[in-house]
């Protein structure tokens, strides 16, 4: 499998990524935060980057919807809220984008925007979102990749002189 992104500068706070899909053109456009796949094995790699801790798990959810939707037009037809609370940062990422893939598993659920606040408090990190999405639609999510689970390998979150960055592997 092979992946590859390109994606434009910043300009006044809208990014356009562009996602190379088994050597098609897949335009996401409106996106805050660029993430960028990376070639794995069987497997598909996220890094992830953002100015803030929420904004980090905000670009998560957008990430996988990508994949799962093959697109990143998704309407916002209805929103949903989780919490989360887990005892680290990888824990709470791998939860979080489990429970969107479970979503989307039960009720064909793909993910268009995401608020998330995340705190971290005597060892525990929390976290708390309001989701916008809307049932896959084969005519506009065509050729979604399946996606098994979220691996622990490569797992890490990390914050930067810039704000955040996390890698994480999907398994496919």
């Amino acid at each position: 499998m092979r992946w590859s992104i390109a994606a434009a500068a910043p300009s006044a706070g809208d990014t356009c990524v562009v996602i190379y899909w088994f050597g098609r053109r897949t335009l996401c456009e409106g996106w805050d935060v660029p993430f960028r796949f990376f070639d794995h094995t069987a497997d598909v790699g996220l890094e992830l980057s953002a100015p803030t801790l929420p904004a980090l798990f905000e670009e998560a959810a957008l990430a996988l919807s990508a994949v799962l939707s093959r697109s990143g037009r998704v309407e916002p037809r209805r929103h949903v809220s989780v919490s989360l609370t887990a005892p680290s940062l990888e824990q709470l990422l791998v939860d979080w984008l489990a429970e969107l893939l479970g979503r989307f598993d039960v009720e064909l659920w793909v993910t268009g925007g995401v608020e998330v606040t995340v705190d971290r408090a005597d060892g525990r990190c929390s976290l708390q979102a309001l989701v916008a999405g809307e049932p896959l639609d084969l005519r506009r999510h065509p050729g979604a990749l399946p996606v098994k689970g979220i691996t622990y390998h490569r797992l890490s979150v990390l914050q930067t002189a810039d704000g955040w960055c996390a890698t994480i592997v999907l398994d496919v």
